[in-house]
């Protein structure tokens, strides 16, 4: 269906937005959007869950290249924790869901942390450098078969998952 809005950021109403309900394979019904505005530009997609589960917790250890094609399933409200890395990202309001593989999932990492490190460059903080490059190393090596690396999601509404036989599933307590 498609409607018409204003603008978030111009407040223009030549903007076009777009809705429907889905039920998604794993995580259940969910209510898919975009809006884009035809004056300046913006665009945003993004889909909200509608359902509640019980709360979950799935580790999975990747050890080997066929684990990178494992499917990975995140929403707006599950933490991922990276412990080989020290990286956490936590659910929050611009939190985005995604289903990607373990492959696609790190190589976004990959970006955000490549992107840091210029950052720390231009700052001249070689520490941070330091840690980024780091960082890059380990998940280079995971993608070339040569690390094993930890992936924990914790989603207290239980809407998040790995698909794999391999993935441990716990309730996750509060």
């Amino acid at each position: 269906m498609t409607k018409k809005a204003l603008c978030p950021m111009c407040g223009s109403s030549n903007v076009e937005l777009k809705e429907m309900y889905y039920k998604l394979p794993y995580v259940g019904k969910a209510y898919l959007y975009s809006i884009f505005c035809k004056d300046c530009g913006y665009k945003k997609g993004d889909v909200v869950l509608l359902e509640l589960k019980e709360p979950r917790r799935y580790t999975v250890t990747i050890s080997n290249p066929e684990d990178l094609y494992t499917k990975i399933v995140r929403s707006h409200t599950a933490k991922i924790i990276l412990p080989e890395v020290g990286i956490e990202i936590n659910p929050g309001a611009a939190a985005e869901m995604f289903i990607n593989t373990i492959e696609g999932f790190i190589r976004k990492i990959l970006e955000v942390v490549e992107m840091a490190k210029r950052f720390n460059e231009r700052e001249g903080n070689k520490e941070g450098v330091k840690n980024a490059e780091r960082v890059i190393d380990y998940l280079k090596g995971v993608l070339d078969g040569k690390n094993k690396l930890t992936i924990v999601i914790e989603d207290k509404f239980g809407n998040s998952a790995i698909l794999s036989d391999k993935a441990k599933v716990e309730r996750l307590e509060d």
